[in-house]
């Protein structure tokens, strides 16, 4: 948490300011003092509008939750993946049980701007009949928003995942998630994302489709900032001796393309259900519109998106394939952190 500080200020050095925050990738939860340490130096040196923070079950407590609202936190995600003691045991989630994740749940929900639940699907042992009573203990929870995952692991640990839960069929993802769009629709919940569901106007963990560009700060994360992707560090003690030394924990990096920032805004933001329009530009010089048009005229043709009067969105129908895709970019994401871990970068 002290080099988390440390990189914070380097940024700042550099002359660079943000005011929505994002912590998570973890469980920052686990140490209340040095999150709230961290917390107090982002108010101190930043004008922040939204902190958006994980959280587990058993971290969930009439004390922590006093502390976070104190902290001006707006939107808590409790990582449930599932209420089934059995599924959680398969996947390895032990610090939990279903009914802590109930109790933590009916403890948070109203204290927020924004209390999300993740939930996970097409796990190898969970059944339709398994998710569905996962969905209605969700609802019955009347939390504002709840957003479902689809398993997605990097190709070295869906090895493992298979050696010991059972094989991942991508086949049946698709009963999952039209069971979840019906549903979710039918109890009044609308789409902020393919994937995340809420009641009125919440908040999304999903940074991506709010900020063109974000900063990624701490050991493992991955950033976007003038058109460059960048990895910091995975090795913790690597990742504090080059922040101790003053430098950026930054191991790998790529500049992108013209045609490749578009492509990659054009799929945030249809993931994040947007709609596309001659006033949706990345930057004076790319359109979305402009630069897309043959990926668009494809999406039409098979149904994904429609357009009338210039306004590009999602079709109910085509929900799923932009899932899919969106899926498919977060295993690449998962797959480039395993080879970093792997290569001790």
């Amino acid at each position: 948490f002290k080099n988390l500080k440390r990189e914070v200020g380097i940024y700042l050095e550099r002359g660079l300011e943000f005011n929505n925050i994002y912590i998570g990738g973890g469980t920052p939860t686990v140490m209340m003092d040095e999150l709230t340490c961290l917390i107090e130096y982002l108010h101190k040196n930043l004008q922040i509008e939204a902190i958006s923070l994980e959280t587990n079950p058993d971290d969930v407590t009439v004390e922590n939750i006093s502390i976070l609202k104190g902290l001006n936190v707006k939107r808590l995600s409790m990582g449930v993946q599932s209420f089934n003691d059995d599924l959680l045991r398969d996947i390895g989630r032990m610090s939990h049980t279903g009914r802590e994740a109930v109790r933590g749940a009916e403890m948070a929900q109203g204290e927020f701007d924004t209390f999300n639940v993740d939930m996970l699907y097409n796990l190898p042992t969970q059944t339709l009949a398994m998710f569905r009573r996962d969905v209605e203990t969700a609802l019955n929870l009347g939390v504002d928003q709840i957003t479902f995952y689809p398993l997605m692991p990097a190709k070295g640990r869906r090895v493992d995942i298979e050696k010991s839960v059972g094989k991942i069929d991508f086949v049946r993802e698709r009963a999952f998630f039209e069971y979840v769009v019906d549903r979710m629709l039918e109890s009044g919940y609308k789409p902020s994302t393919c994937w995340c569901f809420s009641r009125g106007e919440q908040m999304i963990d999903e940074y991506i489709i709010d900020c063109a560009e974000y900063i990624a700060v701490g050991s493992g994360s991955v950033g976007l900032f003038n058109g460059t992707f960048y990895v910091n560090s995975f090795l913790p003690g690597k990742y504090c001796e080059m922040v101790e030394s003053g430098k950026l924990p930054v191991v790998m990096y790529r500049e992108l393309s013209r045609h490749e920032v578009a492509y990659y805004h054009l799929l945030t933001y249809l993931f994040g259900m947007g709609i596309l329009d001659n006033r949706r530009r990345i930057s004076e010089e790319v359109s979305i519109l402009d630069d897309m048009k043959g990926e668009i005229g494809l999406l039409k043709l098979l149904g994904v998106v429609d357009s009338v009067d210039g306004e590009v969105r999602v079709k109910r129908d085509g929900m799923y394939l932009i899932s899919v895709m969106m899926r498919e970019f977060f295993t690449a994401l998962n797959d480039l952190r395993y080879y970093c871990r792997t290569e001790g970068l």
